[in-house]
């Protein structure tokens, strides 16, 4: 749900290994989104 809210619901490349790539940048982002929002 968190990602949907930042954009993004559909993906702008085709195939497995692209797809893959674009969630773990997604991921990187959420992760430090959410370390940056911890550390005072």
């Amino acid at each position: 749900a968190q990602v949907r809210q930042h954009g993004v619901s559909q993906f702008a490349v085709r195939g497995l290994a692209k797809v893959t790539t674009v969630m773990l940048l997604v991921a990187v982002a959420h992760n430090l989104l959410r370390w940056s929002a911890l550390v005072p």
